[in-house]
């Protein structure tokens, strides 16, 4: 089942200040490779989907990473075990995505008029994806929730700490 709500985020945390940040190219710049999903948050007015994850890299140091999508299109996540440990968050073709996706988008039209950009039929689907130049992301992990987000930017903000 995809994750489907949406809410509204605050100010972000105080660990997220003062951090390096990165963009994605093909792979992430900033490796999110075995941490641990903390928290995410989808904010349905800003367009956005921020994951919070930790890696503990020794006893004493922490490296605390916040991954945003934004402007966000559409999004699926599953099998949340509330403690998903990351295996790679990959650049895909938006098209390809949503092609191997399509059931579930047709469904989802069909039910509940998602995505927002499907408007009469998946070929002008298609058409909206490349116009506004919307990237796709596979979200995979060693264990628990896996999924893919179809959005128009990517960013890794890190920062390390004491565990």
């Amino acid at each position: 089942m995809c994750v489907i709500s949406l809410c509204t985020r605050g100010a972000l945390d105080a660990w997220s200040r003062g951090r390096s940040t990165a963009a994605l190219g093909d792979t992430v710049a900033t490796s999110v490779h075995d941490h641990t999903v903390v928290g995410y948050t989808v904010d349905a007015l800003r367009r956005q989907l921020i994951l919070r994850t930790e890696f503990e890299s020794s006893a004493s140091v922490v490296e605390r990473c916040e991954v945003t999508f934004s402007d966000v299109e559409a999004y699926c996540l599953e099998h949340d075990r509330l403690g998903t440990i990351l295996f790679d968050i990959r650049e895909v073709p938006a098209v390809s995505l949503f092609d191997n996706n399509l059931a579930r988008f047709e469904s989802g039209h069909r039910l509940a008029g998602w995505p927002r950009f499907w408007k009469t039929s998946a070929e002008d689907a298609r058409r909206y994806l490349v116009e506004h130049k919307t990237r796709g992301f596979e979200i995979s992990a060693s264990i628990g929730m896996s999924g893919w987000v179809l959005a128009g930017g990517f960013q890794i903000a890190s920062s390390k700490g004491v565990a």
